[in-house]
This record gives structure tokens, sequence and C-alpha cells, in this order.
């Protein structure tokens, strides 16, 4: 008498919410990279800066951080570190955090998806830490602009507008909303499930 086997078929099923979301943070976290490093946050008429960075070209007002003024003809675009102050470094600080935030919320995600069903509520922690990361990011674009007046640096400063990383920074703040809704909001039940059926033969 021939022996019977057994064969076990485990079925995962990922729905695609929780992929999708996961894409939408991958890709905040990558456009963080030139939000941190650009020097455009902010351009007027002969002037720009960046979170770290300020470029001008022509007259001066403020002093340069440095004790001494870079030798370059009159005209030609100056480059140096922004000027010390308090809502600067808290921006630095917000966007870092922001930026790590997201990490572990990009993380905790994974974590879900690597473990199935019995490990969901990492998606609502994930969910949690990028709405936390939002709102620091939030606190960024609206503290930049708005004390980016209180200092004149040079003339004309008045005449400004918001630059390109100030609107990737807004894109980076509707990455990191979206996902974490999905996460937190998504149906886990729907999302990830496994079935196991039994054959003997």
């Amino acid at each position: 008498m021939a022996e019977m086997t057994e064969t076990t078929v485990t079925t995962r099923v990922i729905r695609p919410f929780k992929i999708i979301a996961t894409i939408l943070v991958v890709i905040a976290i990558v456009l963080m990279i030139p939000v941190l490093l650009s020097q455009v946050w902010i351009r007027a008429s002969t002037y720009h800066q960046g979170l770290w960075t300020e470029c001008y070209s022509g007259e001066r007002i403020a002093p340069l951080p440095s004790s001494e003024e870079p030798e370059t003809p009159a005209g030609d675009l100056v480059c140096s570190d922004a000027v010390k102050s308090g809502w600067l470094n808290a921006a630095r600080s917000f966007t870092l955090v922001s930026l790590v935030l997201t990490v572990l919320g990009l993380l905790s995600a994974l974590l879900a998806l690597w473990k199935g069903k019995s490990y969901a509520r990492y998606f609502v922690l994930g969910g949690v830490i990028l709405i936390l990361a939002a709102i620091c990011m939030l606190v960024v674009l609206i503290i930049f602009p708005v004390k980016f007046m209180v200092q004149d640096v040079v003339p004309n400063r008045g005449i400004w507008e918001l630059g390109w990383a100030w609107g990737l920074a807004f894109g980076v703040l509707i990455l990191q909303i979206a996902p974490g809704l999905l996460y937190i909001f998504a149906p886990d039940k729907e999302e990830i499930y496994y079935r196991e059926k039994t054959y003997f033969s």
C-alpha cells in the first residue's frame, strides 16, 4: 500500500494600499535629501537661502557669519554659511527630525509587510510616526518664510518668492501624510491575510 503524502499550500495576499503607501514613503525620503541640501528655499532679487547656506550678489547689509569677506568681484554670486539665528537652527532641527521619523515609519511598515498579519499593528505605528514627521515638516514650511523677513541681509529683500526647495518640501509633506493615513485607516483584515490548504495524496 502506497504511503499517503501531505502537502500544505500557504497563500499570502497583500492588497495594494500598503504597497503604494510604502513606495510613497521611499519617494519622500529620497526627496528630503535635496530639500536638506538646497540653497534655494527662498529667493529675493539678489539673494537666495537654504537651511545651511545663503548666496547673494551685490551689496550686503548684514555681515557674513565668518570674520572675512570672500574675495569675489562685485556682482558675482557669493555663498557662505547662513547667518546664525535661533529660528534657522530650529528649522534645521525639525527637518532632520522629520527625516529620521520618516525612516522609522518606513522601517515599521516594512516589518509589518515582512511579518504579515500578526504584525499589522506596526502599520498603525508607522502611520502615527509619519504623521509626526509631517507635523515637523509643516512647522518648517511655516516658520522659514515667516522668519525670513525678520532681519535685513541684502537690499530689496522684501521682494521675495518661495524657491523650488520649499515646494519640494511641501511635496514631501504630502508624501508623509498620505501613506500615514493609509497605514492607519486602511482595513488590515482585508490587506494582509494567510490561507492554508492541506492536500492528501
